[in-house]
């Protein structure tokens, strides 16, 4: 199936609950047979591999320093605080992908972190903010309402359609901005959190969501409002990692039958407003919204695995925001390059070969410009 490289439809006090029956507690990597790579299958070009981990990333200077300094720490090997991120973090630097699925529903999933139990739906009660945020929802759900009429202004921006690269998917949209993840009716959003994206202005008009969500400990860094006009299938597909749960508190539901659904692996979750579900969006999922005039409308952030500790967060938040750097600086020098051929390309009478739907940020940015329907947004 395909994986949504972006986002899609998807603190912590007490013991996580049990892995689901039949899934396994740890995982393995691709071809692998269960066992690490050893630290000595790395000594003979350890140098190399470690300059070619950091090239990966756009280390240099303080940023090289603080990467040799966790992996020094990841290999010593007697930090237990460490003990996923380091056969991770071997396999990686042996020029292997951490892909092998901990849940059958994992495979497709481009990237696994070993040793994280692998549960479609997680207790709500194993979450300390669960309360607060349901206790929260009247005030979220007046302020996503008073974003009604947005969509009308040809001078600010709100909702828009979700899309993904070229890369992502072969579903190319209609109007030729990326691709599209779902079939039938219409997929909006608006967006407070989005990598390096700035939504500054789209958090502004949520100051009582951003207080809450602000208050959470341990989030992801991904956030917003997810529309299905009637009629919207988001088609089954895997997140891009293992390493966060996804948490949805729906806001606006159709009355009725079990007209909104959420399915990941062999859970089927029904949505119901002001009720909050948390599931492990690595597994296979995919949403409905079956009624024929109605929208359904959920907020959606992420949080970091509950299974990770405080110090393999901050070593993989270290690594996951310098990826998104060096993806965004090779993104803009490939705007650039490619605003320059077109340039030359009309000059010369020929065609420009630069993809732009292939620029996750691109898309992003040029999504922004697409204002959904008032009736895919707010229903008949």
């Amino acid at each position: 199936m395909a994986s949504l490289a972006t986002v899609d439809d998807s603190g912590v006090s007490g013991p996580a609950p049990e892995a689901a029956s039949g899934e396994g507690v740890t995982g393995e990597v691709e071809g692998g047979d269960g066992v690490e790579p050893s630290v000595a299958e790395t000594s003979s070009t350890g140098e190399a591999k470690l300059e070619a981990f950091f090239k990966s990333y756009g280390f240099s200077g303080l940023g090289k320093a603080a990467a040799t300094h966790w992996v020094k720490k990841a290999f010593e090997g007697n930090d237990k605080d460490l003990e996923r991120v380091r056969p991770y973090l071997l396999t990686v630097l042996n020029g292997r992908r951490c892909t092998k699925p901990i849940s059958v529903h994992q495979k497709g999933c481009p990237e696994i972190i070993p040793k994280l139990r692998a549960t479609g739906r997680w207790e709500t009660e194993l979450f300390s903010f669960v309360q607060r945020l349901e206790g929260a929802f009247p005030d979220i759900k007046n302020e996503l309402l008073s974003l009604r009429g947005l969509e009308a202004s040809r001078t600010e921006h709100g909702f828009q359609p979700y899309r993904a690269p070229s890369w992502n998917s072969d579903r190319i949209a209609a109007d030729g901005v990326g691709t599209v993840g779902h079939e039938g009716g219409n997929w909006n959003v608006y967006y407070l959190h989005l990598h390096n994206v700035d939504f500054a202005a789209n958090r502004a008009r949520c100051p009582k969501t951003m207080e809450l969500l602000d208050s959470i400990e341990r989030t992801y860094g991904h956030a917003f409002f997810s529309t299905l006009a009637p009629g919207t299938h988001i088609t089954p597909h895997h997140g891009p990692t293992n390493k966060k749960l996804r948490v949805h508190l729906p806001l606006i539901v159709p009355e009725g039958d079990d007209y909104c659904r959420l399915r990941v692996g062999d859970d089927v979750i029904v949505a119901k407003e002001g009720i909050c579900y948390i599931f492990d969006d690595s597994l296979e999922h995919e949403a409905f919204n079956d009624h024929p005039s109605q929208t359904r409308i959920v907020l959606i952030f992420d949080i970091w695995h509950p299974d990770l500790s405080d110090k393999e967060i901050k070593f993989l938040s270290f690594l996951r925001k310098a990826k998104m750097k060096l993806e965004k600086r090779i993104c803009d020098r490939a705007q650039k390059m490619a605003d320059a051929a077109k340039v030359e390309a009309k000059s010369d009478g020929g065609e420009d070969a630069y993809n732009e739907n292939e620029n996750f940020f691109h898309v992003i940015d040029a999504a922004r410009g697409l204002h959904p329907s008032s009736k895919d947004l707010w229903g008949m």
